[in-house]
C-alpha cells in the first residue's frame, strides 16, 4: 500500500507540475500518455493474484517504463533551463527507482 501511494503522489505530482506548467505542452501531454498507459496495465490486473500482477507488470509495464525513461532523458536535454517542464521531469527522473519498485512487488495493488 505505501508504495502504491508513493507511485500516484510522485506520478500525480509531476503529472500535474507538467500540465500547469505548460498545459499546452507537447512533453506534458506525452507524460500523460505515457502514465495513463501504465494505470490501464494495472486496471486490467487489478483483483489478480501477486504473482501475476508481477509477471505483468514485468511483461507489460517494464518495458513502458523503459521507454518512458529514455523518453524524459531525450525530453530533458532538448529543454532549456528555464523550461517550466524541466523541474517536474527531474523529479520523476530523480525519483525513478522509486517510482520502479512496485514491478517487483505484486502485493502492490
Amino acid at each position: 500500500m505505501a508504495q502504491k501511494a508513493l507511485t500516484a503522489v510522485i506520478s500525480t505530482r509531476s503529472v500535474d507540475a507538467l500540465v500547469q506548467g505548460k498545459p499546452d505542452s507537447p512533453i506534458a501531454l506525452e507524460a500523460v500518455r505515457h502514465l495513463d498507459a501504465l494505470f490501464e496495465i494495472e486496471r486490467t490486473i487489478n483483483g489478480r493474484d501477486a504473482d501475476e500482477r508481477r509477471a505483468v507488470r514485468h511483461e507489460k509495464s517494464k518495458p513502458l517504463l523503459e521507454h518512458m525513461h529514455a523518453w524524459l532523458l531525450r525530453g530533458r536535454e532538448a529543454l532549456s533551463r528555464s523550461s517550466e517542464v524541466l523541474k517536474p521531469m527531474n523529479y520523476m527522473l530523480r525519483r525513478w527507482d522509486d517510482f520502479n519498485c512496485f514491478l517487483d512487488d505484486g502485493r502492490t495493488t
